[in-house]
């Protein structure tokens, strides 16, 4: 689609504040210590293809179908797999391979979102060395995975972040995993490996789409303790969950502009995991991901609520 309507602490460490940045609130949450817990296994992807799922989004349009794809090194492609791990295809196709993105590249795809229009967006934003110039947020229009092999890029978005001056800067904070749709905006959600830290970044689903890229919004940052790997946003866009390599924070939207980290928050600290990707699957169910292709589910009622340690905002 090509139409306008769719891109329609108090005792933080000074250390950790300078690696964020000015101008934005940035919060610390008091997580007592817990013993990792497990979440309840669903099923295992056993379709080969799907080698290193790095995404994960619930269709809005199609029920029982979750929407993943692979890390860095495969071809530009999705795939459509129940919550199970079983995989859905064309009933005749003999040498299925996914759903082939045309108009794309896979240099690093990193997560999936979906939004009220009936898109998907494939978000091509690893960035492991942080020396990426060419970071792109893919759009198509969601396919029937019953019904085709292919689907072509209906719009892409070149972006990056203002603040990165080098490339690679000497402290790598420029990595991204995690992107999500709300309130007419894409969200996206650093990986920082320079210190315990995530940015919360936003440009409008209405930026107009050129040949340059488009500056990413800073909104605000928290201390995720562990690296960020995945989010997802529900529907009605009050609850954020947002995965780490030890467990699952949860936030609940205070205000109208997307202000999650300064409502109510939770974690979730889980076992073995090494969780790759996250994503609601209705109201209250929670599926992940991992390196190993299992698929784990956890309830949001499950996740404790902690408590603000401290917050700051840097002028």
């Amino acid at each position: 689609m090509h139409t306008s309507s769719y891109f329609s602490a108090l005792g933080i460490l000074l250390c950790a504040i300078q690696t964020v940045g000015a101008d934005i609130p940035f919060y610390e949450y008091n997580v007592p210590p817990t013993r990792p817990m497990a979440a309840t296994a669903l099923g295992t992807i056993g379709f080969g293809p799907i080698n290193e799922c790095s995404g994960i989004v619930q269709s809005r349009q199609f029920p029982g179908v979750f929407w993943v794809h692979n890390d860095s090194g495969d071809w530009p492609r999705i795939f459509a797999i129940r919550q199970d791990g079983t995989i859905i295809k064309p009933t005749d196709e003999k040498n299925y391979r996914g759903v082939v993105v045309e108009g794309a590249s896979n240099r690093d795809w990193e997560d999936i979102a979906t939004d009220a229009e009936g898109n998907l967006i494939i978000a091509d934003i690893g960035n492991n060395q942080n020396s990426r110039r060419d970071l792109t947020l893919y759009t198509i229009k969601e396919p029937d995975p019953t019904k085709v092999t292919s689907a072509s890029v209906t719009r892409s978005i070149r972006v990056y972040y203002p603040e990165q001056k080098e490339f690679p800067p000497k402290k790598n904070n420029f990595d991204c995993e995690a992107m999500f749709t709300a309130r007419g905006a894409i969200y996206l959600i650093t990986k920082h490996r320079a210190d315990a830290n995530a940015v919360l970044y936003r440009v409008p689903m209405t930026v107009a789409e050129t040949a340059a890229p488009v500056a990413l919004e800073r909104l605000s940052a928290f201390v995720s303790n562990e690296m960020v790997t995945g989010a997802d946003c529900s529907p009605d866009g009050r609850r954020l969950i947002v995965l780490t390599y030890d467990g699952v924070w949860g936030f609940e939207c205070k205000g109208e502009q997307g202000e999650w980290f300064a409502g109510q928050a939770r974690f979730y600290p889980v076992r073995k995991l090494q969780g790759e990707a996250i994503c609601w699957d209705g109201p209250e169910r929670i599926i992940m991901t991992n390196e190993k292709r299992d698929i784990v589910m956890l309830k949001w009622s499950e996740i404790p609520v902690v408590s603000v340690k401290g917050v700051d905002r840097i002028p």
